[in-house]
């Protein structure tokens, strides 16, 4: 009845003149914003000044958004005067494109000037490349997509990759394919007809591990024998189960650092039968096994077929690589848990910036802080597997509801809540993507891409449409004929702020509208032997950075609409960074934040070498930071370096540190340690440290997530801290199969889910996964 009686006295409140006074507001929007026609406008503005109720008021703005401004295309709502002007123009391209006849397009462009809601909007523009959320999938077939896969069809029965009945069952699907859906269907039906040149290849490594010693004669046989018949490549590599080498074989130190379900998947050669037996004769002359052990062991060794055999021979008497020397045999023999914590340092240490997960069975013990309250999360959903083998991944975004993952060769959106891909972008021609901006907006992302004949050369730059996978315009940009834009990946080539991309070309920067690609403005470097460097881009702000040969360098804040200094001032470049042109292209000197502007550079006030530097809103210095401490070291493993630093996503790295208001928060690292098993927080006023907190195992990966740090560390654990005070706000362990989180990976937080993305998915881990 309580519940009752507040609703009744609800409804009878009277509406206030403020009521009124908002409603009139909202209306006055959406006349501007073309949503209502004048008399429409006129007609609710008065009924809204004679309305007595709150609820008449709100049936007058019921098809209208709560606030001006907002471009989501709901259902229900009014359709904007330029969402109409942009579905005309979609359906032109449409046209144009062939996807639609003349008829059909004067009969939608009709319906599209009389539809009221974007429901109606929505309707007229199916199988139209443009609106938002619009998947390939749904898209029309153009003509020219069609033949081009006619002509492949053509050559593929030429070259005896598919049979004559294939054939016309293929094309008859081509060509009654209406939707993109149905033709790549088609397509990948074509790819996975095997060819020669796949058959041949199989029966070459067929060949191979048959003299390595990998397979016996009978089981090569009997796989060679089912290469030269086997009708797709799915059968083919099937018949290669087993023969995958590992990038530098499977060592010792290998074996021993992997997960038993990646090394069971590996068939041993003779030559790693004899490494094994080598590993065991050093152990026999140091005393870690004596002789009957030993010849045990050696016997089981040259009897092993799989690496996973090998495993329990080694496992007490060899460290993974890069792990610190045990001290005895007995410990090594008697502490299984911290063998994995060992390993998880070593695979810290190795994966740089982001890290490996080491998994153990039991629950690992509650580091300083830590909250007793703990949840745990398994893997939600998880991508099929990468191909070609040894692709790898540059850069990501998550933006809405979709994780987006870019490779080399391709861009793929996930869907967050259940992991179906959403459009793919192929990068076009014989390309290969080099660079990403590091921020979104408007549901748009900047990419690179360029030949990769002799060293990709990042010559295109192109707004990539974040809703349905398709470019929004593209441009040419000049290219060093050496440095950091002409070998391989390389990033904060490009920006993203306020409705602008900028753009980094050799002799400055150009502008353009972010959805139009239109010129706003141009800025030159100064100085001869002075180059542009980097963009850094976020808000309504934008760092330019110019480089000279001296090591000098400019910084400058520029307004992002009409590129007017706001303010500059000078740098001198990181040490190493005179190696940028010939080293991968690292940069040493990055801009870590624009509000505050915090740069990551040597000191040149100082005799301190690495240092991030605050400045204030004139360009004036603030604090200094440095990262070699007299009882730590920040970042060690997280900040760039032309040496040491991993190659993980090179095109947009991962950082895990974070600027929040005038704090810094990184991981550190004890002044002698071998991993960054602690945060630190630092003030940008005055370079106090503020707090510190013990993790108890190395940082993996870890980012900003609103007012909280987010860390993921090797003894799958991600932990919450308040950037406020290190107080630790939430603590998950993470209970998943062996293999599902391993090696490089960004950690993304979605929610009370996280979103993960590997370097390396072709193998092993999954390309993207979901855990919650």
């Amino acid at each position: 009845m309580g519940d009752d009686r507040g609703a009744v006295r609800a409804v009878s409140l009277r509406a206030t003149h403020a009521d009124r006074r908002s409603t009139v507001e909202l209306l006055d929007a959406a006349l501007d914003e073309g949503r209502l026609d004048p008399r429409e406008h006129d007609t609710r503005v008065r009924a809204a000044q004679a309305a007595k109720r709150p609820g008449e008021l709100a049936k007058l703005v019921a098809d209208l958004p709560d606030r001006p401004g907002v471009w989501e295309w709901t259902d229900h709502l009014r359709i904007r005067a330029t969402d109409r002007q942009r579905a005309t123009t979609w359906l032109g391209d449409g046209l144009a494109a062939g996807v639609l006849t003349a008829e059909e397009h004067e009969r939608r462009l009709a319906k599209i000037a009389a539809a009221v809601t974007y429901e109606s909007l929505r309707k007229q523009l199916d199988g139209v490349p443009g609106p938002p959320g619009t998947v390939r999938e749904r898209l029309f077939v153009t003509a020219t997509d069609r033949e081009r896969l006619t002509a492949r069809l053509a050559r593929a029965l030429a070259d005896d990759r598919i049979g004559a009945d294939d054939h016309a069952e293929l094309r008859d699907a081509v060509a009654a394919a209406k939707r993109y859906g149905d033709l790549d269907r088609a397509s990948a039906a074509l790819d996975e007809s095997a060819g020669q040149d796949p058959r041949a290849e199989v029966i070459r490594r067929l060949d191979a591990a048959y003299a390595d010693g990998q397979i016996g004669a009978a089981d090569h046989e009997r796989r060679t024998s089912a290469a030269k018949v086997a009708g797709r490549n799915a059968d083919l590599r099937a018949l290669l189960d087993g023969l995958t080498e590992p990038a530098k074989g499977a060592t010792p130190e290998w074996i021993v650092g992997r997960a038993k379900s990646t090394l069971a998947k590996h068939l041993l050669t003779d030559a790693e039968r004899k490494q094994t037996a080598r590993a065991l004769e050093r152990a026999l002359h140091e005393g870690r096994l004596d002789l009957d052990e030993y010849d045990e062991r050696v016997r089981d060794a040259y009897a092993a077929q799989e690496a996973a055999q090998l495993r329990p021979l080694l496992v007490d008497v060899v460290a993974p690589a890069g792990a610190p020397e045990r001290p005895d045999k007995a410990a090594r023999r008697s502490a299984p848990g911290r063998l994995l914590g060992v390993l998880a340092v070593a695979g810290a240490l190795v994966a740089g910036t982001l890290g490996v997960v080491a998994w153990r069975s039991g629950d690992p013990a509650p580091a300083p802080g830590t909250p007793a309250a703990r949840t745990d999360v398994k893997v939600a959903w998880a991508a099929p597997l990468d191909r070609p083998t040894g692709i790898q991944a540059v850069g990501n975004w998550v933006t809405g509801s979709a994780l987006i993952r870019a490779r080399t060769d391709q861009v793929t959106a996930y869907d967050l809540a259940d992991g179906r891909v959403r459009w793919t972008f192929p990068v076009p021609g014989r390309n290969e993507l080099c660079t990403m901006s590091r921020e979104t907006e408007d549901g748009i992302g900047l990419i690179g891409f360029g030949p990769d004949d002799s060293g990709v050369k990042c010559t295109t730059i192109a707004a990539l449409d974040l809703g349905t996978g398709q470019l929004l315009w593209q441009r040419s940009r000049k290219v060093y004929e050496g440095g950091s834009a002409a070998q391989g990946a390389v990033s904060d080539e490009v920006g993203i702020a306020a409705g602008t991309a900028i753009v980094k070309e050799p002799a400055g920067f150009v502008a353009v509208g972010l959805r139009d690609n239109k010129e706003k403005w141009r800025t030159a470097v100064r100085g001869e032997s002075c180059t542009a460097y980097s963009v850094t881009a976020s808000g309504t702000d934008v760092a330019l950075l110019s480089a000279c040969e001296d090591k000098s360098a400019r910084l400058s804040m520029v307004d992002p609409a009409s590129g007017r200094v706001r303010f500059g001032t000078d740098l001198r470049l990181h040490d190493d960074d005179h190696l940028v042109a010939v080293v991968e292209n690292k940069k040493t000197t990055i801009v870590l934040s624009t509000t505050p502007l915090v740069v990551r550079t040597s000191d040149d006030g100082s005799r301190t070498r690495d240092a991030v530097i605050s400045f204030d809103g004139q360009g004036r210095r603030r604090a200094t930071v440095p990262l070699s401490q007299d009882d730590l070291d920040v970042a060690p493993h997280q900040l760039p370096a032309p040496f040491g630093w991993s190659d993980s996503f090179i095109a947009r790295p991962p950082r895990a540190f974070a600027v929040f208001g005038d704090t810094l928060i990184a991981p550190v690292m004890l002044a002698g340690g071998t991993g960054e098993d602690r945060l630190a927080a630092f003030s940008l006023a005055d370079g106090r440290r503020l707090w510190q907190v013990e993790l108890g195992a190395p940082v993996a990966t870890a980012t900003a997530d609103g007012e909280r740090f987010v860390v993921a560390t090797t003894d799958a654990r991600i932990r919450a801290f308040s950037a406020a005070d290190g107080r630790a706000l939430g603590d998950t362990r993470i209970d998943a199969p062996e293999d599902s989180v391993y090696g490089p990976y960004e950690l993304w937080p979605a929610g009370d889910r996280y979103a993960i993305s590997h370097v390396e998915g072709s193998a092993g881990p999954p390309p993207a996964l979901v855990l919650g």
